[in-house]
């Protein structure tokens, strides 16, 4: 008996068929064999059957565009809906995200049933949040919410949507009605949303989480009760970074700012460069009447969370403080010196006046002379530099170049020729 590639070869498409399909029986996840039955289902007008192979194909691979594309085809007259899903997942995969909020849009009025527009509206609605439009977004979890589609990550998706955009009582409204439709897995998320809500007693009613139980009493102002709990954890938790985040927060609110200090450094062990590091550290320091060290701080930690205004606004505030710290002034002046370059020279050279031989400072100044034509002034700063790192790459690459334009400097009219140069007769 030839193989099922030959008789297809052959186009004796019939017995191919059969073929495949008796490798197909022993071979369900089989993709391959999956495609070629789907691509001769189609030649001999199985239409159902095609349908049914590359719908296999997307269950054992959801990537696949190739089955997408030949479904579409498919169902392009048959079934509007599946074609609309079909072209959505394919702008999914493209990262064509917009167009696939139009096809799932296209899906939702293109359902015959309930269920089938609530699958799309889902896949809708996390589009909508994906793409940062929220309230489309939290209409569609609505209408699902209205038309009991019960599925937990509704009212999950729903709650973190509202909790991200300041409205943490309808979060909890939220939450709540997805208990009371059975789905009790919600509590903890529940639990930390009365938490944001300072309602810490109903956290606690909740969470069945111990270090979630320390911060509800604490937050309670059972300082004793939330300590002892941890002592008697100490060992469980020694690696965890939460159960030393708890640890800072209790000797914070005891007024033990030590021994605050010393449990963020061991947060930050587990959790490094974390912005809540910074964050623990700025309130510390501010408590303890350290406005210098709390501005830096709070500096550090706006800039991690990507408020790069805010943290240069606190680290000009921490500058008119004490303009001799060395660390202070080197990072305003690196972080002027990617946005406002001229600004930045204004930093190097107070860095220059705190620490003469700052081989960062002298190269930034060197540089800044010759963007402005002073090559007196920039060899000057390359010499000093020199001094201090004889065979600094910046210096060997440059030194030369710059002592022959001093020596044999250009006039304007060489500047005028050069310019137009290849343009006169």
């Amino acid at each position: 008996m030839p193989s099922a590639e030959q008789l297809e070869e052959n186009g004796q498409y019939e017995l191919a068929y059969e073929e495949y399909k008796k490798l197909y029986s022993n071979n369900p996840k089989n993709t391959h064999i999956l495609e070629r039955l789907g691509h001769i289902a189609s030649i001999l007008n199985k239409k159902d059957e095609a349908e049914q192979y590359y719908t296999a194909i997307i269950k054992l691979d959801a990537k696949n565009l190739m089955a997408y594309e030949q479904l579409m085809d498919i169902c392009a007259e048959t079934n509007r809906y599946k074609y609309y899903v079909c072209k959505g997942e394919i702008h999914i995969l493209q990262e064509q995200y917009e167009h696939a909020i139009n096809d799932y849009k296209k899906a939702v009025e293109k359902a015959e049933n309930e269920q089938d527009a609530n699958a799309a509206r889902y896949i809708l609605a996390t589009l909508f949040d994906g793409a940062n439009k929220e309230n489309q977004a939290i209409d569609e979890y609505l209408k699902l919410i209205d038309s009991h589609y019960n599925y937990e990550k509704i009212y999950t998706n729903l709650a973190n949507i509202y909790s991200r955009t300041g409205f943490i009582e309808s979060a909890i409204d939220t939450l709540n009605k997805a208990k009371e439709r059975g789905f009790d897995s919600v509590d903890e998320e529940l639990a930390k949303l009365y938490i944001k809500a300072d309602d810490p007693q109903k956290a606690l009613e909740l969470t069945k989480d111990e270090l979630q139980k320390i911060r509800c009493l604490m937050d309670m102002g059972k300082n004793d009760e939330a300590y002892s709990m941890m002592d008697s954890l100490r060992s469980k938790y020694a690696k965890n970074a939460k159960f030393h985040s708890l640890l800072a927060q209790y000797y914070f609110q005891t007024n033990n700012f030590q021994k605050a200090l010393e449990e963020v450094e061991e947060y930050s062990k587990f959790e490094p460069n974390s912005p809540v590091t910074y964050q623990m550290r700025a309130l510390i320091y501010e408590k303890q009447g350290d406005e210098f060290s709390s501005h830096v701080n709070w500096a550090k930690f706006n800039n991690l969370k990507g408020d790069k205004d805010v943290a240069m606004n606190e680290y000009m505030i921490a500058y008119q403080l004490d303009n001799t710290n060395i660390e202070l002034v080197t990072t305003i002046a690196d972080i002027l010196d990617t946005t406002d370059k001229n600004h930045s020279i204004e930093f190097y050279e107070r860095l220059l006046e705190l620490n003469p031989n700052s081989k960062r400072a002298l190269q930034k100044l060197a540089e800044f002379r010759e963007r402005i034509g002073d090559y007196n002034e920039m060899l000057n700063y390359m010499d000093k530099l020199k001094a201090v790192e004889p065979n600094n790459p910046y210096i060997k690459q440059n030194y030369s170049r710059i002592v022959d334009k001093i020596n044999n400097p250009s006039s304007p009219l060489d500047f005028i020729k050069k310019l137009f140069k290849g343009t006169m007769g």
